[in-house]
């Protein structure tokens, strides 16, 4: 099957989440036509695609949006974040399909772009979400229980600290590693002369104590180039997907080293004015 997905916003962004415990697919985003909330379809073995499910979760717009599952059985439980309605905090959500059940807890950020969440430890149930606050120019991340929806650890500085006035993280997204190990890249715009490309920083985080993650040191890994993907580990290996926006090129990285593994040529701008898109 398949279905159109109508939104008044011109960059619509949605995330796919692929439930194999469940042979299932979801696709989360925020439709703004009728009020700006969270919604979700499913799709099954069948292919069959459902109807829309309003959660009611307001959000200012489409753009700041990242969903991750963090349970798949007995209940399905997905967490992601979001900006609110006022614009003045960024929403984290706790998405039980099953019950249904839809909550959410605000921490106070003025005009949030970026945002990117992952799930760490699921046998601690820690859930971590990152987030750039324009008000502050700081990149933080914050520790929830998946289960409790308790705060493990308080938002805390990570990337840039603090970014330069004129500054600000355009993308931002993470992996575990393993339980202890996380690493985060976020895309870092100049804004003060446009002729310095976009670039792609990594952060390592250590989640030995998940109530006191230690943050690395923060790495350049490629120049001229902006996050276009989630990063993934494939047979033992971490890759992230890139673009340069003047070779109009797809890269794929190795995701610790930034050395390349393949490109192709996709439709892309000439200029930094795709820094904000995901492929």
């Amino acid at each position: 099957q398949q279905a159109d997905i109508t939104s008044s916003v011109a960059a619509f962004h949605t995330r796919l989440i692929v439930d194999a415990a469940n042979s299932m697919i979801w696709c989360f985003y925020v439709e703004t036509a009728g009020g700006a909330t969270v919604r979700y379809r499913s799709i099954d073995s069948a292919g069959v695609i459902s109807a829309e499910v309003d959660t009611g979760l307001d959000a200012s717009v489409n753009f700041p949006l990242d969903v991750v599952q963090v349970l798949s059985a007995p209940d399905r439980v997905f967490m992601g974040l979001i900006r609110n309605a006022a614009g003045n905090a960024v929403r984290i959500c706790r998405i039980d399909v099953d019950t249904p059940a839809y909550t959410t807890v605000t921490i106070a950020a003025a005009n949030v772009d970026a945002v990117g969440c992952w799930l760490q430890d699921p046998d601690v149930l820690l859930w971590v979400g990152a987030y750039f606050d324009h008000a502050t120019l700081s990149l933080r991340i914050v520790g929830y229980n998946t289960s409790t929806f308790a705060q493990i650890f308080a938002p805390i500085v990570v990337g840039h600290a603090p970014f330069p006035a004129s500054t600000e993280a355009a993308n931002v997204c993470g992996i575990a590693l393993t339980k202890t190990a996380g690493r985060l890249w976020y895309t870092h715009v100049d804004n003060n002369v446009p002729a310095i490309k976009p670039r792609v920083f990594l952060d390592t985080i250590d989640f030995t104590d998940p109530a006191v993650p230690v943050v690395g040191g923060t790495t350049q890994i490629q120049g001229k180039a902006q996050l276009i993907s989630k990063p993934w580990l494939d047979r033992g290996g971490l890759f992230i997907g890139v673009t340069q926006p003047d070779a109009l090129d797809y890269y794929v990285l190795s995701a610790d080293s930034g050395a390349l593994v393949g490109k192709s040529l996709i439709f892309a701008s000439g200029t930094n004015a795709g820094t904000h898109e995901w492929f």
